[in-house]
C-alpha cells in the first residue's frame, strides 16, 4: 500500500512536467514549420515576384477505414502531419 502511495505522489509530481515539455516541443515544432513556410514563400517570391494568394484546399482521404475524412496533403507542400496517425 505504501508503494502505491509513493508511486502516486511521484506521478502527480512528474505528469505536469511531462505535459509542459510536450507543449514546449509542439510549440517549437510549430515555430519550425512556420519558418519553413515563410522561407518557401520567400523563395517563391524571388522566382515569381509575387506571393501566393492562398493555399489550396486540403485533399481528403477515407483510407483509414473509419468513414471519416482526413486531410492528407496541401497542394504542393507535401504531406500534412495529422496528430494521432
Amino acid at each position: 500500500m505504501i508503494v502505491v502511495a509513493i508511486i502516486g505522489v511521484l506521478a502527480s509530481i512528474a505528469i505536469p512536467g511531462i505535459q509542459r515539455s510536450q507543449q514546449t516541443s509542439k510549440r517549437s515544432e510549430t515555430d519550425t514549420n512556420l519558418a519553413a513556410l515563410a522561407s518557401a514563400q520567400k523563395r517563391d517570391f524571388a522566382e515569381t515576384n509575387r506571393y501566393v494568394a492562398a493555399l489550396p484546399e486540403p485533399m481528403y482521404s477515407q483510407a483509414d477505414g473509419t468513414g471519416t475524412t482526413r486531410p492528407t496533403a496541401i497542394g504542393g507542400f507535401g504531406p500534412l502531419i495529422v496528430e494521432g496517425t
